[in-house]
């Protein structure tokens, strides 16, 4: 094989890997199982694919002006269409360089790592697929996304059997999330790649009785070479997915390294035959390696040894028998390859048939609204334009009815879905309260649930004026953006207390669940009217390419069409992830690509004369090895070691915590420059600090670990102010959070409280001040301020009341606020007031008092008490909800619910048993 055609396969098996990786990677050791680790293999195989591309420009490799000039287009559609590629990458630049915290616009967040660098990898792997894609390559492309999203709808039908292997902590059952960790976004890329399987099926039932497949011809070492090495890809990513131990994150990456060189193994033999026989060996060898392997893992892992040496010795008869075999038929006249069976036909359509009923069924058992309309979207486009210009061939009466009818029955299903949407009637009203299908009735439902949510995001309310606020605060950002991947610290400004009834008092958004309103934010209008080009000119192109060209080309042109206009509509109201984001740059390289292409493969460019550069070619390869170590594979690593310590979260022992503690350093070490990992470690110490309450430190626990060190050499206010230097290092990394300079106010306010020193408490009060300018509707942080403001003295309190005033106006139903002000009542001495504050508390949730070792409501029994015979109404509201909670316990109820009940009432008896006591006393 010639050194041109082994890049070009490089090359091409570098765009497959991230086709099926994104979708279908998961790494359950990693406190990111999903978009984290799915973002960081596209940045790694971005890196790949430039070397690549570099080592053949070191080599020699030539560049004609012709072949560039086919690169960028020569139409006007296509060059509009690279053209705005080219503004959208350098809006991603311009708005990193002057963003609000660029560091952050260019690594992305902790949560999802969508900054400039993986949306440049997006950029990256799309400029070389659409330079190299050739027809029978988009066809293994296309293969490949195809293979990708009925595996994963496989395994959410799995999920919705309630056979799941993995222990998810989200029901999986009522709505699957497959190996993307969440429904909308399965679903989301579902929608994407849906068209493609559309296509078939169109192909195979026009092809089901004809002589000859229309579609590109079945080939059987075609087919085999193809369904060989993607069986292996899919069944390998499912399998090492759920890889236990530190061995899985390396094998992630031997697995692609493998992957491609056995693509370059299967296209090298030099005879035909024998490649097609080799390839007859790899498909079995990997099908039963597949699913010997996934059978031990649903079985447990024992099978798994089985499985590898099952799959050896298949992979040496089989392998062995097509040698065999490729000799005899080398030295026979060779029967014609392009002839298909009706049989063969036949199971192609079933197959097809099975796959599109798989994953639409898969779209509406997520129950996710944005995808099932962008379903329907796309299916609409698709369908008419198949009817309307790619039936040419057709009779004028045959192709006037299937319009008239096509057209009559969209109108019917749109009608029926207003109706169903608008309708008051009680069965509407019923049938959307349905599993499953009840959600399509709620397209148009803006003002409860999750629309109402979108809503409040997009627009705020009376106190926060939410997106529209940040992106029109300011002409300068609103042009050029506050940069990718700052929106939720940007969002605290601006965060409407509403939001708060439709979802929790913790929610902090990242995204705007709309994609151009993001882009809007993230790069301002330059970057959002670069994107309205790309999807501009892709509808264009695609259009176009559906009424010209091959059968073949406009037939991709078709699905591309709908595949871009479902990622529209489904970015409306949904977030983009990276799965959805790669198979729609992908999808977009296709639709570039299809007008320069043929039903034949284009000839593989020729290399110059090489000389002696492997140096270089090796420089190269170190460099990209280097940068994917540093940027990709060590955060992996950090978060690998991250999760492990979270695995005691929840548990407050010392031998836990100082297990957490050590996984958190650890990651530190691996990637410093994550402002997390020092942020979980702040909260360690200060949990460590609770076991160092009496006079004597407990010496008996291990002492050879560093944070066993530590906390053996510590005090209480030793141990805080390890967890302040860790909590400053996380501030210096993200300095715009609310959380890092909550955290610092919180971890001073301890300090005053552990040592009486009034200059930490002061402190306090200039990160709260601090923190209430970057958050100023977060209810929490302003009773945290008021809490501070009380302990600073009675001249602050009018202030502190001020600011309970607000937080009640903000929030309601937020008891901790009622808390807050009895507590206020009682530092003004004003106790039957406090008393009367207090027992309004215990009548809704007594433990609300009784938090962490009951310190709290003690000091409060006790304050009372000593003023008189204040307790009374404490113990009267206890009595009160006591009597509640025994009622609700006779009454039928869930196991969790009686649970709850025991454990609420087990409180209150204790809460009781301590006034009883006083009493006595």
């Amino acid at each position: 094989m010639a050194p041109a055609d082994r890049s070009l396969l490089a090359s091409e098996s570098i765009w497959l890997l991230a086709a099926a990786f994104a979708p279908l990677l998961f790494n359950v050791e990693s406190a990111r199982h999903f978009e984290a680790d799915k973002a960081v293999v596209i940045r790694g195989l971005a890196i790949v694919a430039l070397a690549i591309e570099a080592a053949r420009l070191v080599r020699g490799a030539s560049t004609s002006r012709g072949r560039m000039r086919a690169f960028l287009g020569t139409t006007g559609l296509h060059r509009l269409a690279m053209t705005s590629v080219l503004a959208f990458g350098a809006s991603l630049l311009l708005s990193t360089a002057l963003s609000v915290a660029p560091r952050m616009s260019w690594w992305g967040s902790y949560e999802r790592r969508q900054g400039a660098y993986t949306a440049i990898s997006y950029i990256v792997l799309f400029a070389i697929a659409c330079a190299r894609l050739e027809r029978s390559r988009i066809e293994r492309l296309v293969s490949v996304l195809c293979q990708s999203a009925v595996a994963m709808s496989l395994y959410a039908l799995v999920q919705v059997s309630g056979h799941d292997p993995i222990p998810w902590t989200t029901d999986v059952v009522k709505r699957p999330t497959s190996t993307m960790g969440n429904s909308a976004t399965l679903a989301g890329f579902l929608v994407v790649v849906t068209p493609f399987l559309w296509m078939r099926l169109a192909d195979a039932w026009r092809s089901r009785s004809a002589t000859s497949s229309v579609v590109t011809p079945v080939r059987r070492g075609r087919l085999f070479e193809l369904l060989g090495t993607h069986l292996m890809l899919l069944g390998s990513v499912f399998v090492l997915g759920q890889s236990k131990g530190w061995f899985g994150e390396p094998l992630r990456y031997a697995l692609a390294i493998a992957v491609a060189v056995l693509t370059w193994a299967l296209r090298g033999a030099v005879d035909a035959a024998e490649r097609r026989h080799f390839a007859a060996g790899v498909l079995a060898a990997a099908g039963a390696w597949t699913v010997l392997t996934m059978v031990g893992v649903l079985g447990g892992g024992s099978s798994v040894s089985g499985a590898l040496v099952l799959t050896a010795l298949a992979m040496a008869t089989v392998v062995f028998w097509g040698r065999q075999r490729s000799t005899r038929e080398a030295s026979s006249e060779r029967r014609s390859r392009d002839a298909t069976s009706p049989w063969t036909r036949r199971g192609i359509l079933v197959g097809d048939a099975l796959a599109v009923v798989v994953c639409v069924l898969v779209v509406f058992l997520t129950q996710a609204r944005g995808p099932q309309i962008a379903l329907f979207v796309s299916l609409v486009a698709f369908w008419n334009v198949k009817t309307f210009l790619a039936n040419e061939r057709r009779s004028q009466s045959r192709r006037g009815l299937r319009r008239i009818v096509g057209l009559s029955v969209q109108a019917l299903l749109i009608l029926g879905l207003l109706i169903f949407n608008l309708s008051t009637s009680p069965l509407a009203r019923s049938a959307r309260e349905l599993p499953y299908v009840g959600r399509l009735g709620k397209w148009l439902l803006l003002s409860e649930g999750t629309g109402r949510e979108r809503l409040l995001i997009w627009r705020g309310d009376a106190y926060g004026s939410g997106m529209l606020g940040l992106v029109t605060e300011s002409p300068f950002r609103s042009m050029v953006g506050h940069g990718p991947e700052t929106l939720k610290e940007s969002f605290a400004r601006v965060f409407p207390p509403s939001l708060v009834a439709e979802s929790s008092r913790d929610l902090s958004p990242d995204r705007a669940h709309q994609a151009m309103l993001d882009v809007w934010y993230g790069q301002g209008l330059l970057g959002l009217i670069a994107l309205l080009g790309v999807f501009g000119a892709a509808i264009a192109m695609t259009i176009r390419g559906a009424r010209v060209g091959d059968e073949r080309g406009r037939a991709l042109s078709t699905a591309c069409l709908a595949a871009v206009m479902a990622n529209i509509v489904d970015g409306i109201a949904e977030i983009p992830s990276t799965a959805s984001l790669t198979a729609f740059w992908m999808v977009l390289a296709i639709a570039v690509a299809i007008p320069r292409t043929d039903s034949s493969d284009d000839p593989a460019p020729r290399l110059r004369a090489v000389h002696r550069v492997w140096g270089a070619v090796l420089l190269l390869a170190t460099l990209a090895a280097v940068a994917g170590w540093s940027g990709n594979v060590s955060s992996v690593v950090a978060d690998m070691h991250f999760h492990a310590g979270h695995r005691y979260a929840g548990d407050a022992r010392l031998p836990s915590l100082v297990a957490r503690c050590e996984s958190t350093l650890r990651a530190m070490e691996a990637a410093p420059r994550e402002d997390e990992y020092p942020a979980d470690l702040g909260s360690v110490f200060v949990l460590m600090s609770r076991h160092q309450l009496g006079p004597h430190r407990r010496r008996d626990e291990p002492g050879g670990s560093r944070c066993s060190r530590i906390f053996d050499s510590s005090d209480r206010e030793g141990l805080l102010l390890e967890g302040r230097s860790a909590l400053h290092v996380a501030y210096r990394l993200n300095e715009r959070s609310k959380d890092r300079i909550a955290n610092l106010a919180e971890i001073e306010a301890l300090l005053y409280e552990a040592t009486g020193n009034r200059a930490h408490l002061e402190a306090s009060l200039r990160w709260y001040e601090r923190a209430s300018s970057a958050a100023p509707n977060d209810v929490r942080i302003l009773n945290h301020r008021a809490s501070a403001l009380i302990a600073a003295g009675a001249e602050h309190s009018s202030t502190a009341e001020a600011l309970l005033e607000r937080s009640r106006r903000l929030d309601p139903g937020f008891i901790e606020t009622r808390v807050v002000f009895a507590d206020l009542l009682l530092a003004e001495r004003r106790m039957e007031e406090a008393a009367a504050a207090y027992a309004d508390v215990l009548r809704t949730s007594p433990g609300t008092l009784r938090t962490g070792d009951g310190s709290r409501f003690r000091d409060v029994v006790a304050d009372l008490r000593a003023a008189g015979d204040f307790v009374r109404p404490l113990e009267a509201a206890l009595e009160a909800y006591l009597r509640e909670m025994r009622g609700q316990l006779v009454r039928p109820a869930g196991e969790e619910e009686k649970r709850w009940l025991m454990d609420e009432i087990d409180v209150t008896e204790q809460m009781l048993a301590r006034i009883r006591a006083g009493e006595r006393d």
